[in-house]
């Protein structure tokens, strides 16, 4: 049975390989013909079905690396973030969203992210954190699956020293 598993693990993790690189090369193509339609006029583009010699000029971030900046980004975010504000911090720190959307694809994966939380009202905040004025006390235990209190995971450095945890049960 733990042979079925394995190859049934190794398998998924080919897959999901390949569809990164299947996104990357959509993002790259969608990126290319904006340029095109930049340069000659939307109208003058030519159809998908035609080739070219492309060289990508950016790389979309992966999957990894997103969620990497997201939660660098929340560790220091003072308040939850608006899709649009997330956005323009991942641009601002050199990230390629892409997508046909980047808006909807940062949406997308933020409500995918374990350990990211939509505080309604407010926007993505990272669910360990507390955020009182929204009543967001802060989720229990880490992403993993652990199960530490407040004051255990500011102790750990799970939670930044300097936020505030008064008034979160323990």
């Amino acid at each position: 049975m733990k042979e079925i598993i394995d190859d049934l693990m190794a398998e998924r993790e080919a897959l999901q390989a390949r569809l990164q690189k299947i996104d990357t090369a959509i993002a790259d193509y969608q990126r290319w013909v904006s340029s095109v339609a930049d340069l000659v006029g939307a109208d003058k583009v030519p159809a998908s079905g035609e080739r070219f010699n492309v060289t990508a000029t950016e790389q979309q971030a992966t999957i990894s690396e997103f969620e990497d900046a997201v939660i660098a980004l929340f560790d220091t975010a003072q308040k939850p973030l608006k899709r649009t504000e997330v956005f323009e911090e991942l641009t601002k720190a050199g990230l390629v969203v892409g997508g046909k959307d980047p808006l909807n694809t940062v949406a997308s994966r933020l409500s995918r992210m374990q350990g990211i939380t939509n505080v309604r009202g407010h926007g993505y905040w990272a669910a360990h954190r507390p955020y009182l004025p929204a009543g967001h006390e802060g989720e229990r235990g880490d992403p993993s699956g652990g199960t530490e209190t407040a004051d255990q995971g500011q102790a750990s450095g799970l939670f930044p020293v300097s936020v505030d945890t008064t008034g979160v049960n323990s």
